[in-house]
């Protein structure tokens, strides 16, 4: 289990809220004490929290940079080991043991159709710095939560529901609070609590274009 946060604006990131960013992946400390770390310019913000389980080392640590794609990533890929064998066919060379590396290895070789080769859970944001360029994905089951905001060109993604309220409106769904209160339960289709929150869908990618498209 990690926690991952991302902020991106085509336009532009408002650099006032950096602070606010780094208070948002730390408030997901807890799920990844080993390690917090951040990359920014001026179109992207990737916070990762990490919990280390199959490599240990520090050149694991997130985010994580492969040429010009930086990732950030929360999950498990069971047949990275099988993924990276292919890659290292194709002519790849790895340097850790993680199947992070083997994650963001496989984006650079075959784009969004690498989630399809995916074995696991996932919830992951890979950017590409040469063309600012955003690509989010959850994985087929939604094992790994995800959140969405957005506000105009900012928009905000974040593991944990926490992580964004106070870069948000407040605007309470009383509806969605009231179908809980009645039912027990609720089938939100991707509702939250708060109407400017919602719930990343699974088994999906997104990806935001430096022109602003949202394509998926």
């Amino acid at each position: 289990m990690c926690g991952i946060f991302v902020a991106y604006n085509h336009v532009g990131l408002e650099k006032q809220l950096t602070d606010s960013f780094k208070s948002a992946i730390a408030i997901a400390g807890h799920r990844g004490p080993d390690n917090i770390g951040h990359f920014a310019d001026d179109h992207c913000f990737l916070g990762h929290s990490r919990l280390a389980i199959l490599d240990l080392d520090k050149s694991s640590n997130q985010p994580f940079r492969y040429g010009n794609l930086v990732l950030t990533y929360n999950g498990e890929v069971f047949n990275y080991e099988e993924l990276r064998t292919e890659l290292q066919n194709l002519g790849h060379i790895f340097h850790t043991e993680s199947d992070t590396e083997v994650v963001i290895t496989a984006y650079a070789q075959w784009g969004v159709e690498c989630f399809s080769r995916f074995n696991g859970m996932w919830a992951l944001a890979i950017y590409d710095t040469a063309k600012s360029e955003l690509v989010v994905s959850r994985d087929r089951f939604g094992q790994k939560p995800l959140f969405l905001s957005r506000s105009d060109s900012q928009v905000y993604f974040a593991s944990e529901f926490q992580q964004l309220l106070t870069l948000v409106d407040k605007d309470i769904d009383y509806g969605l609070i009231q179908m809980f209160l009645k039912e027990g339960t609720y089938e939100g289709e991707g509702r939250t609590f708060l109407r400017t929150i919602q719930e990343f869908p699974k088994a999906y990618y997104l990806r935001i274009t430096r022109e602003g498209k949202w394509e998926s």
